[in-house]
């Protein structure tokens, strides 16, 4: 609460390469962003699963909720088994929700920042609804099935913390606009 989070891209990893120097963005960095930084400020770097994702219409961003869990050591391939049948479902059964699934790049045992499911919002209110999302998963995999995918997600994840992040357009260098694309 009460933090900024500076973010950049979309972008690969060679984009960092050819940056070019440049001494006044890095004196307006270092006396109006550095100096603003905690000791407790840190960097994730996500990775965007289109696959996973449901990103079919532009949008703008105004509300999200960030859903970002832990996953236990050695787990990676089992909870992204998981995480495929939630989205087949979110897909099917919600296809106008706007959600994305993201994996971080250089994750830490610690932090428990492994695994993020992103949904943008634009109304509070959206919370407050029930989307009824078990009786969806059930339709799709079975009765019950419900509770052998808790006691799978139980064996890969170690928990999981969520946040409200809301986009400021005035503290914003870029638009709020998502154009929905294909990708490969």
């Amino acid at each position: 609460m009460g933090k900024y989070m500076w973010t950049m891209g979309p972008l690969p990893w060679g984009a960092m390469d050819e940056r070019p120097a440049d001494k006044a963005h890095d004196d307006d960095w270092i006396n109006n962003v550095v100096k603003y930084m905690t000791a407790d400020s840190d960097q994730s770097y996500w990775k965007f699963n289109n696959q996973l994702s449901n990103f079919l219409k532009d949008f703008k961003v105004n509300k999200l909720l960030v859903d970002m869990y832990d996953v236990k050591r050695f787990k990676d391939e089992g909870v992204m088994a998981a995480v495929e049948k939630v989205a087949k479902v979110m897909k099917e059964k919600f296809p106008d929700m706007t959600f994305g699934i993201y994996t971080n790049e250089m994750p830490s045992t610690k932090d428990g920042r492994d695994l993020s499911m992103v949904f943008f919002f634009d109304d509070m209110a959206w919370l407050g609804e029930d989307p009824k999302f078990v009786q969806a998963y059930e339709e799709m995999y079975g009765q019950d099935s419900w509770k052998d995918f808790m006691k799978e997600w139980g064996e890969t994840t170690d928990g999981k913390q969520s946040e409200l992040w809301i986009f400021d357009p005035e503290l914003s260098g870029l638009g709020a606009d998502v154009k929905a694309m294909e990708r490969q």
